[in-house]
């Protein structure tokens, strides 16, 4: 077997493991109930709060992106902390295969369920009276499909400060809040300090946001430009995040310590 088809059979095996074992109450709270939730506190944030209609884009589709991002990267956490908490953390990293790929397999997979979310909050925000139409659909798929790659090598490079954490938990559950601040998922990023808003052009969801925005209708900036900048982000978020990969198992495998408890 080539060494290509070897990564193809790894990756697909572990997004089967992930689909066996996402469809259960973990997955309906996170991809289905826990957005549904959070569109309607935005809407209401929106409606009695802000009161600003041009704020409508944001409230929709922040839910959604919180969701994918939470998603992977709470996935990423998950597997490293229920393998080390098996004990077959070791295991996986002795294994002839690499772990970076039974990782994304399983990332790639709870990626692709929480794009559920987005005809969700689409559905739920129109049922609270604000009804958003998806005006571009060719660029909405390719966003929501740039926007899923993307998180998958995100999460690839924090799961690789996952596996030294002794608690991977205590990182994933605050990790994503920083990134939907810089990214202004659910705000203009010209509301950030002056001095924040640089760093949102490092952040891919910042710019998977505005074209996803583009394709609802509001115009927030050119989605060409938003999608080739998060093909360059997604492949310099892939390869630093292999490079720590590679780093992390070589020196894992040097020193034997990987067991911590969770």
């Amino acid at each position: 077997m080539s060494s290509v088809r070897w990564a193809l059979a790894v990756l697909a095996a572990g997004f089967r493991i992930q689909l066996a074992q996402g469809r259960g109450g973990s997955f309906l709270l996170g991809a289905v109930i826990t957005p549904v939730l959070t569109t309607v506190t935005f809407v209401f944030i929106g409606r009695y709060v802000a009161k600003d209609a041009e704020l409508a884009p944001f409230l929709v589709v922040a839910p959604a992106l919180m969701g994918l991002w939470s998603g992977a990267i709470f996935t990423a956490g998950e597997i490293i902390g229920e393998e080390r908490f098996a004990g077959t953390l070791e295991l996986l990293v002795a294994a002839p295969a690499a772990t970076e790929l039974a990782i994304l397999g399983r990332v790639l997979a709870s990626a692709s369920l929480a794009l559920i979310a987005f005809p969700e909050v689409l559905m739920v925000s129109a049922l609270l009276g604000v009804t958003l139409e998806v005006q571009d659909p060719l660029l909405a798929a390719v966003t929501l499909i740039a926007l899923a790659v993307s998180t998958v090598a995100l999460s690839l490079l924090v799961a690789s400060t996952f596996v030294l954490a002794r608690s991977a938990r205590y990182f994933q559950n605050v990790i994503g809040y920083p990134l939907y601040i810089v990214s202004g998922v659910a705000f203009p990023i010209a509301l950030l300090p002056v001095w924040l808003q640089p760093l949102s052009t490092v952040v891919s969801l910042s710019w998977g946001a505005s074209a996803l925005r583009s394709a609802l209708g509001h115009r927030s900036g050119d989605p060409v430009v938003a999608l080739v900048a998060m093909l360059i982000l997604t492949v310099g978020y892939a390869l630093l995040g292999h490079w720590l990969f590679a780093r992390i198992e070589r020196t894992i495998r040097a020193t034997g310590e990987v067991g911590l408890s969770a």
